[in-house]
């Protein structure tokens, strides 16, 4: 997290240090896929149950959101592809 979200214009206004959430991944050792602006739309969306990249998928909120999901999918679908490699073996 490392910005906010208008939610009147969608800019994003970064208000914490930048760089901080690169480095805690860094000397964690894993790997850092993006930071996610505080969006007041987000909070309202899980306050009524709402899946929020769905309902505003042309938010800058919800793109970061995806671009992130990208390599985390990536990686579940690695994952079936070798379960299903070593169960038909």
């Amino acid at each position: 997290m490392n910005g906010f979200a208008c939610p009147r214009c969608g800019d994003i206004t970064f208000v914490f240090c930048a760089g901080g959430e690169r480095r805690m991944a860094s000397e964690m050792k894993v790997p850092f896929l993006g930071s996610i602006p505080i969006d007041p739309q987000f909070a309202e969306a899980c306050d009524k149950g709402r899946a929020y990249v769905y309902h505003n998928s042309l938010s800058s909120t919800s793109r970061i959101m995806a671009d992130i999901i990208q390599p985390i999918a990536a990686l579940d679908a690695a994952d079936s592809e070798l379960m299903n490699k070593s169960l038909s073996a």
